[in-house]
C-alpha cells in the first residue's frame, strides 16, 4: 500500500465518522471495497489521484449530471476538496440552481454555504480532453469567492457557456486543422471534453480536524444540491398541466380555481364554465400559490 492510499484510507475514515449515515458513503461497502471503487488515477488539480463521494460510481463522474464530493491530495501535502458540476450537462443543472428554479431549495444552499466561512471560493474550469476515456485536465477560467456568489450568478452562468461553447466549437473542427490543438500541449483535443463547475472548493492543511468540518460542509453542500430538479425535470415541470375551471365565453374566458371556489358558472359574466389545462406559470399567476401546494378539502 502506497503512502497516498493510506492517506486516502484516513480521509474516508474521518469523512464517514463525521458522517455516519450518508448514503454517498456507501457504508455498506469496507473502506478497502470503497476505495478500490471510488479513488481514481485523474488530472484533477494535476495530482496522481483523487477520491469520489457520489451517488453514482466514480468512473461515471464525467458524464453524470449529479454533482459530487471529490477530495485530492497535493504535492505540497495539503489536501484539496470541492462539490463538482464535472459533466457540460451537469453545468447547466448547476445554473439552474444558481436561477432558483426550486427557490426553496435554493434559499437552504445560500444559508448553508454563507456557513462555511469565507476562504471558500466556485471556480468555472475548461475540462481538456485528448481521449473520450483519458484523463482530464482542469484550467480555473473563472473563481469568485462564495462570499461574493450571490453577486456574481450571471457572471458564473455567462462564463460556464462561454467556456462551454469555446470548446464544443474547437473540438468540432477537423483534426488536421492546427486550431484543434491544444495551446499548451500542441495535442488534438477530444470533444468529450468541456466545462465544469466547482459551486464550493478549498485547500487545507493536512489536518485531520480541518478536514473533518470541510467534509461536513462539502457533504451537506452536496445533499442540499441532489434535490434540485434536473433540466429534464424542471422542463416537464414547467410544461404539466393543472386543471382549472375557464369561461365558456369568448368574450370573457376568466380562469377560476377550481379547489378555493369549486364553481361551474363564471363569477364574472354567469355563463358556465369548462375544464381547461394550464401550466404552473399560468397558475401561479393567476391564482397566486404554486399548484403543488393544495391542499385539498373534502
Amino acid at each position: 500500500m502506497n503512502r497516498n492510499h493510506e492517506k486516502y484510507r484516513k480521509l474516508l475514515e474521518i469523512a464517514r465518522r463525521v458522517r455516519p449515515d450518508s448514503k454517498i458513503l456507501k457504508m455498506n461497502r469496507s473502506v478497502d471495497e470503497y476505495l478500490k471503487g471510488q479513488l481514481r488515477h485523474s488530472g484533477a488539480y494535476h495530482s496522481a489521484s483523487w477520491l469520489y463521494f457520489g451517488i453514482e460510481e466514480a468512473e461515471e463522474c464525467q458524464k453524470t449530471i449529479k454533482p459530487n464530493v471529490w477530495v485530492a491530495l497535493q504535492e505540497d501535502g495539503s489536501v484539496a476538496i470541492g462539490l463538482a458540476f464535472n459533466a457540460n450537462p451537469s453545468v447547466t443543472w448547476a445554473a439552474n440552481i444558481l436561477k432558483g428554479y426550486s427557490a426553496d431549495v435554493k434559499e437552504r444552499l445560500f444559508a448553508h454555504l454563507e456557513s462555511g466561512g469565507l476562504d471558500w471560493k466556485a471556480v468555472v474550469q475548461r475540462r481538456t480532453k485528448f481521449h473520450p476515456s483519458g484523463r482530464p485536465i482542469y484550467t480555473e477560467e473563472y473563481s469568485v469567492l462564495i462570499s461574493e456568489l450571490g453577486g456574481k450568478i450571471e457572471e458564473i452562468i455567462t462564463q460556464s457557456i462561454r467556456v462551454r461553447d469555446e470548446y464544443r466549437a474547437q473540438a468540432s473542427l477537423l483534426k488536421d486543422d492546427p486550431r484543434r490543438c491544444d495551446k499548451t500541449t500542441g495535442k488534438i483535443i477530444d470533444p468529450s471534453g468541456g466545462v465544469s463547475f466547482n459551486l464550493i472548493e478549498k485547500r487545507l492543511p493536512d489536518d485531520a480536524e480541518e478536514f473533518a468540518k470541510a467534509f461536513a460542509f462539502a457533504h451537506d453542500a452536496l445533499e442540499i444540491c441532489l434535490k434540485i430538479k434536473t433540466p429534464a425535470q424542471h422542463k416537464r415541470e414547467m410544461n404539466k398541466k393543472y386543471n382549472a375551471w375557464q369561461c365558456r365565453s369568448g368574450n370573457c374566458k376568466k380562469l377560476h380555481d377550481p379547489v378555493k371556489t369549486r364553481v361551474q358558472v363564471c363569477e364574472k359574466c354567469g355563463t358556465n364554465t369548462k375544464p381547461v389545462g394550464i401550466t404552473k406559470e399560468k397558475w401561479m399567476e393567476t391564482f397566486g400559490y404554486a399548484p403543488d401546494e393544495i391542499e385539498v378539502k373534502e
